[in-house]
């Protein structure tokens, strides 16, 4: 049996770099990632392993990130959004610029792109594309996962995905034709 102190040391990264890439600032990341620790500490006993533990900490991060939200935007409705043009200080594949992906066609997602290009893209797509692009190509999670941590069915993570791939590439597009 696994100790939570374990799920702890193994997930953190993974868990405060998805919370980080939805609030985009420090140290919210890391209260809240705090946070969803605290909540899985309460709930560790009665993890039944049902999924895994990884997609067990991912559904309660979605849950924490969605009611900061949900808290932010009742709460403090004037704050600009959460992109930003600096550098990211995390390393996300999805916001790599050009010539940084190998040839590994299974690792390389297909729409690379400029850095700057694709981040303005990137942060104006809804919210749930963003999501499964995240989860799928940095966090790696299989179909399965993403559809458990997010509470949704597979068939709705791969239209979610396909549909997120295709609008990117449209908007990225836009963006390289707009002087």
């Amino acid at each position: 049996m696994v100790t939570f102190e374990e799920v702890y040391r193994r997930h953190y990264g993974d868990v405060f770099r998805f919370v980080y890439s939805k609030v985009r600032d420090y140290n919210d990341a890391l209260d809240l990632t705090s946070e969803v620790f605290l909540k899985a500490l309460k709930g560790f006993k009665g993890f039944r392993g049902l999924s895994s533990v990884k997609t067990w900490l991912f559904s309660i991060a979605v849950n924490v990130v969605k009611d900061y939200w949900a808290y932010r935007n009742r709460h403090l409705p004037l704050l600009p959004a959460p992109y930003s043009d600096e550098a990211d200080d995390l390393d996300n594949p999805l916001l790599a610029s050009e010539g940084e992906y190998d040839d590994d066609e299974e690792e390389t997602p297909d729409f690379a792109v400029p850095l700057s290009a694709f981040k303005r893209a990137y942060y104006s797509l809804p919210e749930p594309y963003r999501e499964v692009l995240y989860l799928f190509y940095v966090e790696k999670m299989t179909y399965r996962e993403i559809a458990e941590a997010l509470g949704v069915s597979m068939g709705t993570v791969k239209s979610r995905l396909n549909r997120a791939k295709g609008k990117l590439k449209r908007l990225v597009k836009e963006e390289k034709n707009d002087p």
